[in-house]
């Protein structure tokens, strides 16, 4: 079998990766403008480029079972390349079909629907092996600087699992339906890499703040009256070593559960770095992790009765 790599580059942020009925990580993504077509507008040795408006989308054929998939909106910045290196392009074909066109390799085939500017791909035999369900780039901004937010949704069938993304301390192997923010920090490591048993994988090239399978819903946590323990520590600062005074604080919320079902939860400290994480559902501790070098997220997949927590 024919080990597939699948390349994408986007602007900015967000992966949503959606499975079939997986509830709490559906973005709710429709694919965008819908009632226009793409066209095909360059078709050159190293890459194919489709138009929509003043939105292009290039696939460039890396090797016979690898394509490079860059969406763009307006005016795209160039930046270093800092992860492929130079090679020969492989040859490929670009055939127009009723719906789109496909692209083929060797050990590949990527179509392109025209209609909604969706993308699949498929075996060298026509077998699909991946198929994206939506996309959409929005404009936004990062200190005052204006950027995109591009988020790509896949479909994943139950009974596949997805490994990568990185080092984390949560102790999760299959990341399929997990919520996931790809952070660099001590002891975390973020990939924007993840490997499927379905035999591919995809990387996500991008420089941005990635979130893999992002909350449908926010729970906005209080902070309450009940304070934690307090602990004296010695620390190294720039001014030498000194005496530093640590607390703990309660925060609550409440939770409405829709229906029975396994939901992702992220719990975010809202800090560069945290020392402890603990989260309780009822009175049920389902975090609960405490050591000196604890990154701002952590998350977990738990089972949730419907009805409020």
């Amino acid at each position: 079998m024919n080990r597939v790599n699948l390349f994408l580059l986007s602007v900015f942020t967000c992966v949503g990766w959606r499975g079939e009925c997986l509830a709490g990580n559906d973005p709710g993504l429709s694919s965008t403008n819908e009632l226009q077509e793409w066209t095909l507008e360059k078709q050159e040795t190293e890459q194919v480029t489709f138009r929509l408006a003043d939105t292009l989308l290039k696939l460039r054929p890396l090797t016979n079972n690898a394509v490079r998939v860059i969406r763009s909106m307006g005016i795209a910045h160039e930046v270093p390349e800092l992860v492929y290196l130079p090679k020969k392009v492989p040859d490929y074909v670009l055939k127009k079909e009723k719906d789109g066109y496909i692209l083929s390799l060797k050990n590949l085939n990527v179509r392109f629907s025209v209609s909604d500017g969706r993308i699949s791909f498929l075996s060298s035999g026509g077998k699909e092996i991946v198929g994206e369900e939506a996309s959409l780039i929005e404009s936004s901004s990062v200190q005052g600087e204006k950027t995109y937010v591009s988020t790509q949704t896949f479909h994943s069938p139950f009974d596949e699992c997805l490994y990568g993304l990185g080092q984390f301390q949560d102790g999760y192997l299959n990341v399929r339906g997990l919520t996931r923010r790809l952070t660099q920090v001590n002891t975390q490591i973020a990939i924007p890499f993840v490997m499927s048993n379905k035999g591919y994988g995809l990387l996500w090239n991008n420089y941005g703040l990635t979130d893999f399978n992002p909350a449908s819903s926010v729970v906005a946590l209080q902070k309450t009256g009940l304070g934690g323990n307090k602990v004296t520590v010695n620390v190294t600062s720039t001014e030498g070593g000194k005496e530093e005074v640590r607390e703990s604080n309660v925060f609550v919320g409440k939770l409405k559960v829709e229906s029975d079902g396994q939901y992702a939860l992220m719990l975010d400290v809202g800090s560069v770095m945290a020392r402890r994480h603990n989260l309780a559902i009822d009175g049920h501790t389902v975090v609960n992790m405490n050591n000196l070098w604890l990154p701002p997220t952590v998350s977990i997949l738990v089972d949730l009765k419907s009805g409020r927590a």
